[in-house]
């Protein structure tokens, strides 16, 4: 029998362990053959030894470069990496080589779930059950979908089918425990996922999603400690996976940015009105806003409040500006030439980003158009630079709730929500962020208006109408129901449940549940908790 009969052989028993020293020795022979660079890098990527297994498979990939099998490979590690532009591209090589091959078909429908285009994740989880209608994990990619639009029933019938075929399928359990949770079923939630998160080897890439959602259970529950403990071993786990990848060193990139900038901006003064505005054009809204602030801060309930309005068109969180901004802020060179610039200039940017929504679907000639991005806070001279007529409502909420929030929460990683995988690095992350769309703010008078998240929940008619006059829409009853709105609209944040349930109170002040362990970075927040004039911390932490 040859080497690779054996390890093939090996594989075919179950027993890759075997097969992975079997192809180990193969090539320190000096034999040359894909199979023993992918059973071999299989055995580093189960141990999460991404790079060092992607390294080995390029080298397979050099001697058999249309090998389905590899290309998946690659595809994979590059998605457990965060690297989604480059695995995409693996798994539609595979899929050239291997129509229909299911396991690349899965893992594009979760890049692109993650990505908003629920529509295509559909498409290609429901292609891998037409290939192999015994594999459970597009069983689950279609539970996880519905489960985020609020379509519990169908979200648990897709997940059970996908646990009738692998009893620990851990994407289906956690859309299982997600609807458990918003049906206010916390010890529920509890029960399914501690005995899972016990499991030794347990996918190391799902545990922060589920210690973030056991946290907020056992949160929910009055059992702070346990929560807090939670939350902050899945930060941990985050950190662990991403530390060393390019989404760390991106993040790492924009702190350096912010800080490049921000002395910069305070030499700056007020922009001078524009000379023109967009010129009227078919397909163009009415009126063109940008809800912005701090993850965490409202802007989700602020966004589905408007969408329930029958002349607003809202968009959730899509980077339209990226490359915009890669232009013009990155330096105080490129702000400058920002400041210069003339519509020749400029007007390539603008068609892109109306390009870009008209590849997406949405169509908002006429209407009063909101594009929802949080961080866009730190785009705002960009965002009156390239359109002078749009308006920016700006969300604010209690820095520490806001803080709080951010380091519970299991983001989707990315190079913005990296950071928060510390609480340290949370705050800071607030400080320097605030501290630069505070200057940025001062740049652009009267084109900006705040929203208080908690005047929001506590006058909400009030506060609606104000925003409605800014922006010029007619009040509407109908903004009352945003709540069912909401449960008709895919929200790609984890507030969607809070936000499902209609408006309540309790949220404001929760991070006082937390103070203790909140102390640490209590400081950095302070002068922040003064600028918005909330109450102070002090005498709020216990001693």
């Amino acid at each position: 029998m040859s080497e690779l009969d054996a390890v093939q052989a090996a594989l075919a028993r179950g027993n890759y362990e075997q097969a992975a020293d079997l192809a180990s020795i193969a090539l320190d022979q000096g034999l040359r053959h894909p199979t023993f660079y992918n059973v071999l890098a299989f055995r580093h990527s189960e141990a999460g030894r991404y790079d060092e297994a992607l390294a080995l498979l390029r080298r397979g990939f050099e001697i058999a470069p249309r090998d389905a099998h590899l290309l998946y490979s690659i595809g994979f590690c590059l998605f457990q990496l965060g690297r989604n532009d480059e695995a995409l591209i693996a798994f539609d090589a595979a899929l050239a080589v291997k129509p229909g091959f299911p396991a690349p078909l899965h893992h594009k429908g979760m890049i692109l779930e993650r990505r908003g285009d629920e529509a295509q994740a559909m498409r290609c989880y429901e292609m891998a059950i037409r290939s192999d209608p015994n594999y459970e994990d597009p069983y689950a990619g279609l539970a996880s979908v519905a489960a985020g639009r609020g379509d519990f029933a169908r979200a648990r019938g897709h997940a059970r089918r996908a646990l009738a075929l692998a009893p620990r399928q851990p994407t289906a359990h956690l859309a299982i425990a997600r609807a458990d949770f918003d049906e206010g079923r916390f010890e529920a939630v509890e029960a399914r996922l501690k005995p899972l998160l016990a499991i030794h080897g347990f996918a190391p890439i799902e545990r922060p999603g589920f210690l973030g959602l056991l946290g907020d259970a056992l949160d929910a529950l009055d059992r702070p400690e346990e929560a807090f403990a939670a939350w902050t071993e899945g930060k941990r786990l985050s950190f662990e996976q991403f530390a060393n990848t390019s989404i760390a060193a991106t993040a790492q990139r924009h702190l350096d940015r912010i800080r490049l900038l921000t002395p910069f901006v305070e030499t700056l003064a007020p922009f001078r009105p524009a000379a023109r505005g967009e010129p009227p054009a078919a397909g163009l809204p009415r009126q063109h806003v940008f809800l912005v602030g701090f993850p965490r801060s409202g802007t989700t309930l602020l966004e589905q409040v408007l969408a329930s309005h029958g002349d607003v068109v809202a968009l959730e969180e899509r980077p339209l500006l990226e490359l915009a901004e890669l232009e013009f802020l990155v330096s105080p060179a490129s702000f400058q030439r920002l400041l210069d610039a003339g519509d020749e200039l400029l007007d390539p940017f603008r068609e892109l980003y109306w390009r870009q929504l008209e590849t997406l679907g949405v169509k908002v000639a006429g209407a009063v158009f909101v594009d929802k991005l949080p961080l866009g806070s730190l785009l705002i001279p960009l965002i009156a630079r390239l359109f002078p007529s749009a308006r920016i409502l700006f969300a604010e909420r209690d820095p520490r709730d806001v803080v709080l929030g951010c380091f519970r929460r299991a983001f989707g990683m990315n190079p913005g929500m990296f950071q928060f995988v510390t609480l340290d690095g949370t705050a800071r992350f607030y400080d320097l962020a605030m501290g630069l769309a505070d200057r940025y703010r001062r740049l652009v008078p009267g084109r900006i208006q705040a929203v208080r998240y908690e005047l929001l929940v506590r006058d909400f008619e009030r506060q609606c109408r104000e925003v409605c006059d800014f922006i010029g829409l007619d009040w509407n009853a109908s903004l009352n129901d945003f709540s069912q709105t909401a449960k008709f609209r895919r929200i790609r944040t984890p507030s969607a449940p809070q936000v499902r349930k209609g408006l309540y109170a309790s949220a404001a002040g929760h991070w006082r549940r937390y103070a203790e362990h909140m102390a640490p970075v209590l400081p950095v927040l302070e002068p922040w908790v003064a600028a918005l004039g909330y109450e102070p911390t002090k005498g709020a932490v216990s001693p």
